[in-house]
């Protein structure tokens, strides 16, 4: 592992007055202090490293729920289309049409 200079996230020495709490369990605190030990670290220090140095992944957009949440109706309507249909019921093909629409739809809307 690759050591991390104590200094490198502030030049000057701050002090750190503010808390942040966090709850872990026996093992993620014990992986923590691990790998804190490993870089010769406080546990402190290593989650604030660790923590300010990262790079953070967006979650999803509200558009992209969306889209998904649609996507998911549609599969929804197509297996129970398809359900009917193989248990020998009719599907009208007003249904079929309507579901082809929304793919459609769907795909021209593509996030």
């Amino acid at each position: 592992m690759k050591m991390v200079n104590k200094n490198s996230l502030h030049r000057k020495c701050v002090k750190k007055l503010e808390r942040i709490e966090i709850r872990v369990s026996d093992l993620e605190k014990e992986a923590i202090k691990t790998k804190a030990d490993l870089l010769n670290l406080a546990v402190s220090q290593y989650i604030r490293t660790t923590v300010l140095i990262s790079t953070v992944i967006e979650r999803p957009s509200r558009i992209s729920r969306e889209y998904r949440n649609q996507l998911s109706a549609i599969g929804n309507n197509i297996n129970q289309l398809a359900r009917a249909a193989n248990s020998g019921n009719y599907v009208p093909a007003r249904e079929l049409e309507s579901l082809r629409q929304a793919v459609l739809a769907l795909v021209n809307k593509q996030p």
